[in-house]
């Protein structure tokens, strides 16, 4: 785990062009859009990005080779529904694309996460479980504090990234780190239902999935999980009734 942490610490800053196809990923995933959907042109993502024409230009053309976007000359540039073979993260643009609903994204989450937490039990160091503690710890006071909704969610993400890093997979993180980012619309929207109930329920299932780890309880363990995703639904579910 350590040695992940610092590989992670290491890596280079992401590119101007890398910072856009982040970018036009998160306004996807954000805004719902579908296979056929139009995005905004060249000078709309300019201003929207803070990036020069060209480096919009550069980012849209890598994802057309990708096989995410479908740049129609005289037209506009649109989302596509194919992927090349062999591009991975196109694969999940591809997800997006054709649409997500919240039974079937718990239901990955499940297996994705069960998973994940046994072979966590199977490696877990004690500075894994200190570093843990610390994320969980964070969010606790990132709460706490009234921290902007952004920030309070990629503390969620940090604990969870935490998690995978420590399978010591790079396939498995490679498949969930893509996940997350279709999960992440749904699991902001259960911090809204939970600030508004002034309950934060998040710290309860993060407690009891800590301690599983500490005590190297698979059973406990696996338990938490599905603890966990019962109240993520429940969270989601009164989100959709409020709005």
């Amino acid at each position: 785990m350590e040695q992940n942490l610092d590989r992670l610490k290491n890596k280079k800053p992401l590119s101007a062009v890398e910072q856009v196809i982040k970018e036009i990923k998160k306004m996807i995933i954000e805004n719902g859009l579908k296979v056929g959907d139009k995005i905004p042109n060249e000078f709309e993502l300019s201003t929207m990005f803070g990036k020069s024409r060209g480096c919009i230009r550069e980012a849209v053309k890598i994802l057309d080779a990708y096989g995410v976007l479908e740049v129609r000359r005289g037209d506009g540039t649109y989302v596509r529904g194919s992927a090349s073979d062999g591009l991975f993260d196109a694969q999940f643009f591809r997800i997006i694309a054709m649409g997500t609903n919240l039974p079937d994204l718990i239901q990955l989450r499940l297996i994705l996460e069960t998973g994940i937490i046994c072979a966590v039990i199977e490696k877990v160091t004690d500075k894994d479980v200190e570093e843990l503690r610390r994320i969980t710890d964070k969010l606790k006071e990132a709460i706490e504090a009234k921290a902007p909704l952004e920030q309070i969610v990629a503390e969620d993400l940090r604990f969870h990234t935490a998690l995978v890093e420590i399978t010591g997979n790079n396939i498995l993180r490679n498949v969930y780190i893509n996940m997350l980012d279709i999960f992440t619309p749904f699991i902001q929207n259960s911090y809204v239902s939970q600030s508004l109930a002034s309950d934060f329920s998040v710290l309860k299932h993060h407690e009891l999935i800590l301690r599983a780890v500490e005590e190297r309880d698979r059973d406990l363990a696996v338990y938490a999980i599905r603890n966990s995703l019962k109240d993520w639904e429940k969270l989601n579910l009164k989100y959709v009734e409020i709005n």
